[in-house]
């Protein structure tokens, strides 16, 4: 199956459905979607390397918690991404952890941006195994 996102249609906000055949590939897709909504990646040079780490205590909870640094860290450090290099899981105590690894650069006059995505929210969240791999569906309040 291989991994991807799609845009899919919603009344007032973006929501995406993103897929892969293991969760690291579906956390890349969903985070390489939300990228490609807010700026043109392609007009990013990946310059830079960033770590991303957050924690919680499903799938679920990871993801928005990862997406929603990426967007706090977005809006205060006024940096835009290309995309992942890696994700990585690490089982804790009581939590799991994502570390994402990501290339870009600080905004320019040369940057596109998009649209403005202010959270990744638990609203219809479904994180589900498929017969290939998994799945999500993920709304953006904008």
């Amino acid at each position: 199956m291989g991994a991807g996102w799609k845009v899919i249609p919603h009344t007032a906000d973006v929501a995406l459905r993103a897929w892969g055949d293991t969760m690291e590939e579906m956390f890349v897709a969903a985070v390489t979607g939300m990228f490609s909504q807010a700026w043109d990646r392609r007009t990013v040079i990946p310059r830079s390397v960033w770590e991303v780490s957050v924690s919680g205590p499903d799938a679920a909870s990871l993801l928005v918690n990862l997406l929603n640094e990426f967007l706090y860290r977005h809006e205060c450090e006024r940096v835009l991404w290309r995309g992942v290099e890696s994700i990585t899981f690490v089982a804790e105590e009581q939590d799991w952890r994502v570390l994402a690894r990501v290339r870009g650069e600080t905004i320019t006059h040369r940057h596109r941006l998009r649209r403005e995505l202010k959270a990744a929210t638990l609203h219809g969240l479904e994180v589900k195994p498929t017969r290939n791999g998994f799945s999500v569906q993920v709304i953006f309040d904008v």
